[in-house]
């Protein structure tokens, strides 16, 4: 398998089956992590290597984070409008530490609809989470959880600088 994907990482049946093969052999992730950074080095454009980045994301939890967004950061260094990186970002969670590195790309290039596009994922995300939050306190003291939301987020997530 290992062999393959670097000859057509565009076959998704292959990474469909490494994944298979990966979760029978109960497989070190954190090692598969650095295989995948290689090929998605190399393409960067492809679906199929940040699909299965995202799977591995998935599995791999919060642990991730801190790699996932260095990697991220690299691979947006090479090409800033690599919206498809971002993607695995999702799985993650870390919304805070994600809305502050799509704040920093748009100050680098204001028209960078990758950031943009994340940002607004992220923006929901953290408004979502702190609305759920909210909800139980809420309901306690008679208040809208949207006017606690407010109150706490403070919009703030929506500066741009």
């Amino acid at each position: 398998m290992s062999e393959a994907i670097p000859l057509n990482p565009d076959n998704y049946t292959i990474w469909h089956f490494r994944r298979l093969i990966l979760e029978s052999l109960n497989a070190d992730l954190h090692d598969e992590l650095d295989f995948v950074e290689q090929i998605a080095i190399s393409n960067s454009k492809n679906y199929q290597t940040w699909h299965h980045r995202w799977w591995l994301a998935e599995k791999l939890g919060p642990v991730a984070t801190s790699k996932e967004l260095e990697f991220t950061k690299k691979i947006l260094s090479l090409d800033a409008k690599k919206l498809s990186c971002l993607w695995v970002l999702v799985a993650l969670g870390g919304w805070e530490h994600e809305l502050n590195y799509c704040q920093k790309l748009l100050k680098d290039d204001i028209f960078n609809n990758s950031a943009w596009n994340q940002r607004l994922i992220g923006w929901k995300q953290n408004i979502s989470t702190t609305y759920k939050q909210n909800m139980d306190s809420a309901n306690e003291n008679q208040i809208p959880a949207w006017i606690m939301v407010h109150q706490e987020t403070g919009f703030r997530s929506c500066e741009i600088f």
